[in-house]
């Protein structure tokens, strides 16, 4: 039961995460604005591996 909540919540989590990260790399213009822009779409795809992990176990 653990797991499937563990695999249905993460890519959610991480996307609640990206996307403050995408609006804060757009409004900056500095190296963090450049550095959110770039983490933003690289969260959701582990926490799918993770799920996809998880759940083939």
């Amino acid at each position: 039961m653990g797991g499937q909540q563990i695999v249905g919540n993460l890519p959610v989590a991480a996307v609640f995460v990206a996307a403050p990260l995408t609006v804060v790399g757009m409004g900056s213009r500095g190296s963090a604005g450049r550095c959110c822009l770039l983490a933003a779409p690289c969260l959701p795809a582990p926490a799918w591996v993770v799920s996809l992990a998880i759940a083939g176990a």
